[in-house]
């Protein structure tokens, strides 16, 4: 039976974004941070936000938090776009610089988002794969980009899935060409390698950055964009007027003033990390080392059997099929949480 005519044929192939919740003891699928968000800056939060908040629109630039975020990265609050997460600031790229007749270029395998919102955005998206070993194939990507002069050029760093990272002359070497270059910089915290200082040389590069991971504001939907102003200029024609809410900018404010807290918490999820890289070696598995907050783990064509006994145990990591088939990513978790996968994972190897 054919659709009524008001469906759209380009959706028809496209498959909703559902996360199957099912009950689970320890939550290791989102590479969100596992520690509790901090009770004293949750006090602070709610002093901070008043009755007379509610009723009115938030600022549609979130102002006070731009402002902040421009005098700890050393730019202008004009080079700042705040976003309901920064899963909407991708969706307003390619509204702004996307579209039908334009290209969009990725890297294989990485966020789906990129993905996802070029096919929203019905823009042609090609993807350059990593090699094997999950490392970063320069000469393939300078060819494709030479080839197929794409509008836009997305790439995760450290990418999600693998946990790999590229250098900076990486980076510089792609954005010798007219394209807008999209670093995605999620997790950024846990990696220590930053492009923002190159936005003062080239004007074609943007950065993402998230609230969501590091700073323990996934539940709050906190993004944001940094790029030269002509870029913002577009990005803010195209975003909803008011995308953030006043409870998420005053949320970041506030974490903004006492990132000491948050910085203690990384330094402990990445000597987890590490700790957890190497005993899941010694379990016989292959982790691919990484540089943010999860570690992709090889198990082989037993992986997603072990997925569901994990998920029977109570304990939630993200199969991701495809190319990845024999592969499962596991988020950091506390010491406690890490201790409790590793005794299941050790009795089903």
């Amino acid at each position: 039976m054919n659709k009524p005519r008001y469906f759209k044929e380009s959706l028809a192939r496209l498959k909703p974004y559902e996360p199957h919740l099912v009950p689970y003891n320890i939550k290791l699928d989102a590479n969100e941070n596992p520690y509790p968000f901090p009770g004293s800056l949750l006090d602070e939060i709610f002093t901070k936000i008043g009755s007379k908040d509610f009723p009115l629109y938030p600022d549609p630039l979130s102002s006070r938090l731009r402002k902040k975020l421009a005098e700890k990265l050393g730019v202008l609050p004009e080079n700042i776009v705040l976003g309901n997460g920064s899963d909407e600031l991708i969706l307003c790229l390619y509204l702004a610089f996307g579209g039908q007749g334009r290209t969009a270029l990725g890297f294989s395998p990485s966020f789906v988002m990129f993905w996802h919102h070029a096919f929203v955005t019905q823009t042609e998206f090609r993807e350059v794969p990593y090699r094997d070993d999950f490392s970063f194939d320069l000469k393939k990507a300078l060819k494709t980009i030479e080839e197929q002069k794409p509008h836009l050029v997305f790439l995760a760093n450290p990418n999600n899935p693998t946990g790999s990272l590229v250098d900076l002359k990486t980076i510089e070497k792609l954005l010798a060409f007219d394209h807008l270059l999209i670093v995605d910089e999620a997790y950024v915290e846990f990696s220590g390698v930053s492009a923002v200082e190159l936005l003062k040389e080239y004007p074609n590069l943007v950065i993402l950055r998230t609230f969501s991971k590091a700073r323990a504001l996934a539940g709050l939907r906190l993004g944001y964009l940094i790029a030269n102003k002509e870029v913002i200029k577009e990005i803010i024609k195209v975003k909803n007027p008011y995308n953030v809410n006043i409870f998420s900018q005053i949320a970041g404010e506030v974490v903004l003033d006492n990132e000491e807290v948050f910085k203690e918490e990384i330094k402990e999820i990445i000597a987890e990390r590490e700790k957890l890289f190497q005993q899941l070696i010694a379990l016989g598995v292959r982790p691919v080392k990484s540089h943010a907050n999860f570690i992709l783990v090889e198990f082989g064509e037993r992986a997603k059997t072990i997925h569901q006994e994990l998920i029977n145990q109570g304990i939630l990591v993200r199969y991701l099929g495809g190319v990845l088939a024999n592969y499962l990513r596991i988020t950091v978790g506390t010491p406690e949480e890490n201790r409790q996968l590793l005794k299941i994972l050790e009795e089903n190897l």
